[in-house]
């Protein structure tokens, strides 16, 4: 779960004494990809802006999604692989445009990651 340096220490029939050690890296970061456009027309391609992951354990802690005058649009909490925007806000379709969002993902082992980035909405993708 952490990086740690195991030593080990030998002593032969003869007395003769040999140390040595080994680091073991872990690597605590959650690899995980944006999608750089999403297009939420019901077509069944790119409908829901969310997250992806080879590390299936990890889920979103919170999602915001802003609009370019920094109105909150949608906010999320424990979301899993597959949930997010919708492309809705107030119960009616967003307008295709820019939209910032900031998204805390973490796996299940504890680690964080901070995701804070431009997406565009079109309508066809």
């Amino acid at each position: 779960m952490q990086t740690i340096q195991y030593q080990l220490e030998v002593t032969d029939e003869n007395g003769c004494t040999d140390i040595d050690s080994v680091w073991i890296f872990v690597n605590q970061n959650i690899d995980v990809f944006v999608p750089n456009v999403f297009s939420p027309n019901n077509d069944q391609y790119n409908d829901i802006f969310t997250i992806y992951s080879e590390d299936k354990s990890y889920f979103i802690r919170t999602m915001s999604i802003y609009d370019r005058w920094g109105e909150q649009l949608f906010y999320g909490t424990n979301l899993k692989a597959g949930q997010g925007w919708n492309g809705t806000f107030r119960e009616n379709q967003a307008l295709p445009g820019v939209y910032v969002y900031i998204i805390n993902a973490e796996n299940e082992r504890g680690i964080r990651r901070q995701l804070i980035e431009i997406v565009p909405y079109c309508d066809k993708f």
